[in-house]
């Protein structure tokens, strides 16, 4: 009722997801944003998760999956502000600033 009183329905968006995430980190539960070109199966999930839990350390990984066909191939994964892109577009634009060129 607070936030509604004070006008600030509107920002309870973003104290759910600081919430989460302060509880996730309590709980050793890492969260990754991972954008893929097509679906993953249940087996590459499970081994990305196995995977990550070794990067991080956490006993606990949940993944936010999205389909994103810009990609063309491969992933990108986003834990907290870590970024990994394995994806051919990002590929293609490391090549691109090698070569000096922008790409559309």
């Amino acid at each position: 009722m607070v936030l509604v009183d004070r006008g600030r329905i509107n920002i309870l968006g973003v104290i759910l997801e600081k919430f989460l995430e302060l509880a996730y980190k309590i709980s050793s539960i890492v969260v990754a944003d991972v954008d893929t070109a097509i679906p993953f199966t249940q087996e590459q999930q499970d081994l990305l998760i196995d995977k990550i839990k070794q990067m991080t350390g956490a006993s606990e990984v949940k993944l936010k999956m999205s389909i994103k066909p810009e990609l063309i191939g491969g992933f990108t994964i986003q834990i907290g502000s870590k970024i990994i892109d394995t994806s051919l577009q990002g590929q293609l634009k490391q090549i691109a600033s090698y070569l000096d060129i922008t790409l559309t």
